[in-house]
């Protein structure tokens, strides 16, 4: 059936437009964020990348501020309860936005459903119960831990499966109803022609290919085996449908699909329109304590693809237990963190999470343009919010995971709820507290690359050429900090690309420091990273280099 909109009804013309703006990464006219990138075009000699101005908004040059909602006291929401928020939600809800009616939806892991107004949640479900918490009526149900995400197709917001359930649930603005399941109605745990019962499994509609795709989560009850299988929920005259795929070379699959990511739970999963990627990322990898995954993967409609430092010489990285062989350029491994995208900065965001192999928690916030992940909190202190005692990023919620997090266009707000606490070093709590984000420029930065010859960490003429150029701008626009991260082709040891890496990454700093010297700028901290191999993908002399950002 066609659900029925008390507020409006989406015809083809409205999803068109909902799948523009989404193309475009633009729900509302939002913040927009000038960036300016450098080097870009011209390689001499194939060892120097020459430095032109251009303006891209996926360069990694924002800042994201914090700021928790006066709803209550400032501070609540640990041991201090926030008397104004949704009650018994505080981890393991799922949140996302409705722009059907324009309403941002958090469902809770005792089956109450919330709206928020940009200054005040209000409860919308249960109207013969008001402030029922176990007890409501018209919902799906209690669960933690569930999948939630807006499908254009059939306007309306669905919910599947969490702990010991696999049942299917749509949200039309009033009332939930159970879809997806005319062989076994009113099916919680044994649903026919459904996806398995697991426990946090993710799932997000890809609007490039028009699928709601489903991913992952363990068995029930934490079980010893993550599946990785995919499905995929289609709509058509009122019936929704769900099918397996990815994996034709073992249809059924469950955790042992041989062409998807490995089996993950509490992973995360959102669409990126800049790209036009469906980008899934972290989790625990086995059943029991991990440190959880750090690799990113994108569907391409048909199957998965590892994007970040997976594509080059390490293949593979973040998905092993424990994870011996991290994506160096890629955030910590974590589990329970939260996803969303942010049209501000036209990234896809990641906040928080823990790593279960300590039992730390993260505070810390990463931006994903496509190609590399940035942390883009704290500018200070690049590498806050690690789980570190002591190292907390100050300006960002308190450390926690399981968080709901979603972009709500109505108010042009990154709006973040509760989570849980109970890591090392956090509250013992679960939250209750409401916080927004603001992506705000933190200065125009400065980015480019050089190129070495083989085997070498000496500065080409060209090279120096282009570091000239950097400098300047560097100098002109105060940058306060400059990050050189060095790399090589996979020809050699490990270790000694490992050596030459960081040599070439110190060449150019010793270039640049003296450079800026003679400028007058003596405040510019550099960061130095050797990262090894790394592969282009076009020739080994794009891989002997050192990025500038």
């Amino acid at each position: 059936m066609k659900f029925p909109r008390l507020t409006r009804n989406l015809n083809a013309t409205l999803l068109d437009q909902f799948r523009s703006a989404r193309s475009k990464g633009l729900f509302a006219s939002r913040r927009r964020i000038a960036v300016i990138l450098l080097g870009s075009s011209l390689i001499t000699s194939g060892l120097a990348l020459l430095p032109t101005m251009s303006a891209s908004a996926g360069a990694p040059v924002n800042a994201v501020a914090w700021t928790q909602v006066a709803i209550d006291p400032i501070g609540c929401g640990g041991t201090t309860a926030c008397t104004t928020a949704p009650t018994n939600l505080n981890y393991g809800s799922s949140m996302a936005y409705d722009p059907a009616t324009q309403q941002m939806v958090l469902y809770g892991n005792s089956g109450g459903t919330w709206t928020w107004s940009g200054t005040a949640w209000t409860q919308v479900d249960g109207p013969g119960t008001p402030g029922c918490t176990t007890t409501c009526t018209n919902t799906a149900g209690g669960r933690n831990t569930f999948a939630l995400a807006y499908d254009p197709e059939s306007q309306a917001l669905i919910l599947f499966g969490s702990n010991q359930r696999n049942d299917t649930w749509a949200w039309n603005g009033t009332t939930w109803t159970q879809v997806a399941d005319a062989a076994s109605p009113g099916c919680t745990d044994s649903c026919l022609n459904s996806p398995p019962r697991t426990v946090g499994t993710q799932m997000a509609y890809d609007d490039a290919t028009h699928q709601m795709v489903l991913f992952g989560g363990a068995e029930p009850s934490y079980g010893p085996t993550n599946y990785n299988d995919t499905w995929v929920l289609s709509y058509s005259a009122g019936t929704y449908t769900w099918a397996q795929v990815a994996d034709s070379l073992s249809p059924g699959c469950l955790g042992d699909c041989p062409n998807s990511p490995p089996g993950r739970n509490v992973s995360k999963m959102a669409y990126d329109p800049a790209t036009q990627q469906l980008v899934l990322w972290g989790g625990e990898v086995t059943g029991g304590d991990a440190n959880g995954t750090n690799a990113t993967w994108i569907w391409t409609g048909t199957q998965w693809q590892q994007v970040d430092d997976g594509n080059g010489a390490n293949a593979g990285c973040g998905s092993t237990y424990p994870v011996s062989n991290p994506c160096p350029t890629s955030p910590p491994g974590r589990v329970g963190e939260a996803m969303t995208y942010d049209p501000a900065l036209r990234e896809l965001i990641i906040f928080g999470g823990m790593n279960r192999f300590n039992a730390q928690e993260y505070n810390d916030t990463w931006a994903w343009n496509g190609t590399i992940w940035t942390q883009v909190d704290n500018a200070g202190n690049p590498t806050c919010g690690d789980g570190a005692a002591g190292n907390s990023c100050t300006d960002s919620p308190p450390m926690r995971d399981i968080a709901a997090m979603a972009d709500d266009p109505a108010t042009n707000q990154i709006v973040l709820f509760g989570g849980n606490g109970y890591g090392s070093g956090s509250c013992g709590c679960g939250y209750t507290d409401t916080w927004v984000a603001d992506a705000t420029p933190v200065a125009t930065r400065v980015s480019g690359t050089v190129y070495f010859a083989s085997g070498s960490t000496s500065l080409t003429v060209s090279a120096k050429h282009t570091l000239n150029t950097l400098a300047t701008q560097i100098a002109s626009q105060s940058q306060s900090s400059v990050t050189l991260n060095g790399y090589t082709d996979p020809r050699g040891a490990a270790s000694t690309n490992l050596r030459l890496s960081t040599q070439r990454a110190n060449s150019v700093k010793s270039y640049l420091k003296s450079k800026l010297i003679s400028l007058g700028d003596t405040h510019v901290t550099f960061v130095v990273h050797g990262r090894g191999v790394t592969r282009s993908g076009s020739s080994y002399a794009h891989d002997r280099k050192v990025t500038l950002s």
